[in-house]
């Protein structure tokens, strides 16, 4: 049996490797159009906030070390550009030489992931405006504060990236600000539920105030309770030695 998978990182990869267990004898092709097939997703801030120092450690696997372990092909800076269903082919684009080829299957898995949404405002291809999805980009972020020796920061979305980049903006000793369009901060029915992320309310009338572990939050205008305490244990957000409003509504002014 013969799979090839297109995509690599979190999703393609742990297919291939799974596939693997199930099936010893399979050849196995992953076909990935970035550089890199397999790295830490959620560890991207935290290598822009030097709490991760060393760039190789966002790396779990290589081409290399992946064939070594699982016996799996992965073919990076290759874009499979047409499915070809009647052939049972696929039509892969080597971004390197600009060659094309077809590359025959007996399982086609599709894991191609996402693009990060740019909204179409005015200016939204200004310098100094970025998204956070892979290596990439984390590598432009982080060149570009050194750079540019910037002071502030505002990040658009609350959810676990938006709330991970404040944290280690803050850490990078930036001056951070987060836009959310929703009523709450997190996404209900994932980690936290809707009554506990309903105590980080953007629509609140904010202020910053310090809580018992040293961090200093935005909350609505009321005393904290414990269970206020333990939600921002459990974000992690270490915002120590600053005034600023982590979160805060902005309106989008139209130039």
């Amino acid at each position: 049996m013969k799979y090839l998978i297109v995509g690599g990182v979190a999703g393609g990869a742990s297919t291939a490797a799974r596939l693997r267990r199930l099936d010893e004898s399979a050849e196995i092709i992953m076909f990935e159009r970035g550089d890199y097939i397999s790295y830490a997703n959620c560890g991207l801030p935290y290598y822009i906030g030097e709490v991760i120092y060393e760039r190789e450690k966002l790396f779990v696997q290589t081409p290399e070390s992946f064939a070594a372990r699982f016996n799996i092909e992965a073919r990076v800076r290759s874009e499979v550009e047409r499915v070809n269903p009647e052939k049972k082919t696929i039509t892969v684009h080597n971004l390197d030489s600009g060659g094309l080829y077809e590359e025959t299957y007996d399982k086609l898995i599709l894991s191609p992931g996402a693009a990060p949404v740019r909204p179409p405002l005015e200016g939204i291809d200004t310098e100094g405006i970025f998204t956070l999805r892979n290596v990439n980009d984390t590598d432009r972020v982080k060149g570009y504060i050194e750079e540019h020796d910037v002071k502030r920061a505002l990040i658009v979305g609350a959810g676990f990236i938006g709330l991970e980049m404040a944290e280690n903006l803050h850490r990078a000793g930036l001056a951070v600000s987060v836009i959310e369009m929703q009523k709450q901060v997190m996404v209900p029915n994932t980690l936290l539920p809707a009554q506990a992320t309903s105590l980080l309310l953007l629509n609140s009338r904010l202020k910053t105030i310090p809580v018992p572990t040293s961090m200093l939050v935005v909350l609505p205008a009321s005393k904290p309770t414990v269970m206020t305490t333990l939600l921002l244990k459990a974000l992690q957000l270490s915002l120590c030695q600053t005034r600023v409003p982590l979160m805060a509504t902005l309106p989008l002014v139209k130039r």
